[in-house]
């Protein structure tokens, strides 16, 4: 549904004076010239909407008027809320028309904004609804989006962004802005009154084209796909229309490879959608009822096309309630057909891929005038007829056919969504090797839920048990954590995560302990004088029968030392010399000098560790006692004065012998 502005102010002041209870004064033009209104000032164009893709700048002006009320004739103006304004408050232009390089649809990445947030208590994938029903219940330039893999849909916000596409029809373009449809001309202005003739050519007066008008209304006699009409090369403003509901669909073949279906072939029904078909996009419409098979369908395309097509009628019952088709060539084409041809050549044609007229008796008409034409022939047979059953697949090549996009594979924070191919021979899926003549086609991948995930509870391991059993208690480290889109993942406060935090202490271990602890005797100690170590086995055994088990049957808490420190006074009664580990100072700071350390002899003259002391030199062998000193070298000493002594000679004194060492 499209609304203008041309009555907004009207509309606005009217409301205001009636909620005031006032009369509101609507003056004609004499009577506005005389007193002079003037509208307030337009206010500068706001910054576009998109940088690509065609975007909106408005400006307004303020809907109170400025009437001219001096009496000295200078002009001095008063503002007057008794007064209306002709015109609108607000424009609107287009700006930043040129393509976006990213082909991701503008409502559709508005609707991807919402995959942020929890509905329903999960994260879901939202995508555009921009089914209009026939009513006109639902906003255009309202954001509905539905859920991937869901049947409902919901309205996300009120409006979207100024500039988003609210017209899904090429010839009447248009765009949103405040909430409202506003219609574009070919040129991508808004508000611009030039339209595509049905030639394609924008402000074109359709003198550079012939129109081609058909009815399709057989009657068939089997299942199977029945020609409509030829789509030329080159053609523009393609409409194939079913008239009634019926079991049946449209598809489209390449007039010049018979075995190459772009819509609804092999007996497969594809969705209604966008279609980039031969150059040009089809606009593939079907209103579909609960009856299996029965709807409506139709194609729209802008054109021109870059190669032959052929509409066909795909039917699932022996009832045709009829087809509708028109399309525009350029004027300098030739017929193909001279008007004699009859139905069943062109049949043969169809058949055999050649260049085809583009209906049953082609009727080229004169641009300024359509004209239309019912030509019924004879009960047909279909085109393409396996024994009259859509299920018989053995006729039909195996090739790959790619399947929808798969799960997302991740929750959030960025993940892929893949759409894997499948080899399918007509309806059927068979094994992959039956399409081994052909290389199978790259799985197309797209980003999914590509925005960063809400602060949950990430949980680090157990540790282990305090006890092996008679009930102990581990514990974990629990933090708030949050993965993005753009990384590294953040550690959030914990008031940031919405549930509670779990349990960082738990119980573990709670069987009861049947075993008992078993000592064997101490080994002897490690050194034979002094400190060292001792050790003994330590086992579990059942308390019953004492036969050895293993040792979580017994509690770990209470089990005995299995190693300890000892003292050996055996052999203690000998002597030695003991070393000083470390060097002193060198005697001198500069020159040749020495360096000395500590030498004693140390030992007991009995078996007794406690009486081992510093003895006299003689108790130990002077032969192995190690050197106390040793020479050092420092730096070359630099030159100095040396001085004698003062001396008296003769009732004076002096000093010699000054020399320079």
């Amino acid at each position: 549904m499209r609304q203008r502005f041309g009555f907004s102010c009207l509309l606005l002041t009217v409301t205001l004076l009636m909620l005031q209870g006032q009369a509101a004064v609507i003056r004609s033009s004499e009577q506005q010239a005389e007193i002079g209104l003037y509208w307030g000032p337009w206010s500068a164009w706001t910054n576009c909407s998109r940088p690509c893709g065609g975007g909106v700048e408005k400006r307004t002006r303020t809907s109170t008027c400025l009437v001219d009320d001096s009496s000295d004739g200078e002009g001095s103006l008063a503002q007057k809320n008794d007064v209306l304004c002709p015109g609108n408050s607000r424009e609107y232009r287009s700006c930043n028309i040129q393509p976006c390089k990213d082909s991701t649809d503008f409502r559709e990445l508005q609707c991807s904004l919402f995959n942020s947030e929890v509905y329903l208590g999960k994260h879901l994938d939202w995508l555009p609804y921009t089914h209009h029903d026939n009513n006109n219940t639902i906003n255009p330039c309202a954001l509905n989006c539905y859920p991937d893999g869901e049947d409902f849909y919901r309205t996300l916000s009120e409006s979207v962004i100024d500039g988003t596409p609210c017209s899904d029809n090429p010839l009447n373009p248009a765009v949103c802005a405040d909430g409202n449809c506003l219609e574009m001309g070919c040129d991508g202005q808004i508000n611009s009154s030039l339209r595509y003739d049905e030639c394609g050519v924008c402000g074109g007066n359709g003198s550079s084209c012939f129109s081609h008008e058909g009815k399709y209304n057989y009657t068939v006699n089997a299942k199977g796909y029945y020609p409509i009409a030829v789509i030329e090369e080159g053609a523009t403003n393609i409409h194939v229309q079913q008239t009634k509901l019926a079991k049946s669909y449209l598809a489209i073949q390449d007039a010049n490879n018979t075995n190459h279906y772009y819509l609804n072939g092999n007996w497969t029904v594809d969705p209604p959608g966008l279609y980039h078909i031969a150059g040009t996009v089809f606009n593939y419409k079907r209103e579909s009822t609960a009856t299996r098979h029965l709807g409506k369908g139709s194609l729209y395309a802008q054109g021109p096309t870059t190669r032959p097509l052929v509409i066909y009628m795909l039917a699932w019952a022996l009832k045709n309630h009829g087809f509708n088709y028109s399309y525009s060539t350029p004027i300098e084409y030739k017929k193909r057909c001279n008007p004699d041809c009859t139905w069943k050549t062109w049949r043969t044609d169809v058949i055999d891929a050649m260049s085809l007229p583009p209906s049953p008796k082609l009727l080229t008409v004169n641009p300024q005038k359509k004209k239309k034409e019912n030509v019924v022939p004879p009960t047909e047979t279909p085109v393409v007829s396996p024994s009259n059953n859509p299920g018989d697949n053995s006729i039909y090549t195996p090739q790959w056919k790619e399947g929808p996009f798969g799960s997302c594979s991740k929750s959030c924070g960025g993940g892929i969504k893949t759409a894997e191919h499948h080899c399918q021979q007509g309806l059927q899926i068979v094994a992959d090797s039956e399409c081994s003549s052909v290389v199978k086609p790259v799985n197309r991948k797209k980003k999914c839920r590509a925005y960063d995930c809400p602060p949950s509870w990430e949980l680090g391991p157990w540790s282990s048990c305090t006890k092996t059993c008679g009930g102990g208690t581990r514990t974990r480290k629990v933090k708030c954590w949050q993965t993005t889109v753009t990384g590294p993942d953040e550690k959030q406060p914990s008031k940031f995560c919405s549930t509670v935090q779990p349990a960082t202490r738990e119980s573990c271990n709670l069987g009861i302990c049947w075993g008992v602890w078993e000592k064997a005797k101490w080994e002897p100690c490690t050194k034979g004088c002094g400190h060292g170590d001792q050790k003994r086995r330590v086992y579990c055994v059942d308390s019953a029968t004492r036969k050895e088990q293993n040792d979580t049957k017994c509690d770990v808490n209470t089990k005995p030392k299995e190693q300890k420190d000892c003292y050996n006074r055996q052999h203690c009664n000998k002597t030695g010399w003991y070393t000083d580990p470390l060097w002193g100072p060198c005697s001198v700071t500069c020159g040749q000098g020495f360096e000395t350390r500590a030498v004693v002899c140390y030992g007991s003259q009995s078996s007794n560790i406690d009486d081992r002391k510093i003895l006299e030199d003689g108790l130990c062998d002077p032969t192995t006692k190690p050197e106390t000193t040793k020479s050092c070298t420092k730096p070359i000493c630099p030159p100095q004065w040396v001085i004698g002594n003062w001396t008296n000679v003769r009732g004076h004194y002096t000093r010699y012998n000054k020399m320079c060492h």
